[in-house]
């Protein structure tokens, strides 16, 4: 009776830790702790560190969706956070917007949005119903936002804590 608890006990953790683990096999292109390199304004003029910082964290939550954290700091200590879940598909995803935090307030939100997924080469290219263009290659991505900025981000780790290659 013993051993057949025992077996009973072993089989649900087995069980237990093989169906509680992360979704670190999914979205690879898009995974991880992404830092702002620097970030060129509609009329030219680049800005780095310390003038601007960012973070943005891809993480999947399944195979198909996950939750996407993007901040951004400036030297006037004026900080935006937004929060999404994303819905990822073949060739298209949603977006559902979460929480949006700039100038003091928090908003939530309940927004929905489109785009659609396409590959260039070793680009994986996400176009927002906004108009701004996430580019992922390899360890770096570049969003072109639809006011004319452009970011350039660098993978600073994998989801699993790793440094990027």
């Amino acid at each position: 009776m013993f051993s057949q608890c025992y077996r009973l006990a072993i089989f649900c953790m087995l069980f237990l830790l093989i169906s509680c683990t992360d979704a670190t096999e999914y979205q690879i292109e898009f995974r991880g702790a992404w830092s702002l390199v620097n970030r060129k304004l509609s009329d030219g003029k680049i800005l780095a560190a310390p003038e601007v910082s960012g973070l943005l964290e891809w993480f999947p939550v399944s195979e198909t969706r996950a939750h996407v954290s993007l901040s951004y700091a400036n030297v006037k200590n004026n900080i935006q956070i937004h929060e999404s879940l994303y819905e990822l598909s073949e060739n298209t995803f949603s977006r559902q917007d979460q929480l949006r935090r700039a100038e003091g307030a928090t908003e939530f939100l309940t927004a929905k949005s489109q785009g659609q997924i396409s590959t260039s080469g070793e680009q994986v290219i996400l176009v927002h119903a906004d108009g701004s263009r996430f580019v992922f290659e390899g360890a770096s991505l570049t969003i072109t936002h639809a006011n004319g900025f452009v970011d350039t981000w660098k993978l600073a780790r994998d989801q699993k804590g790793t440094l990027a290659k």
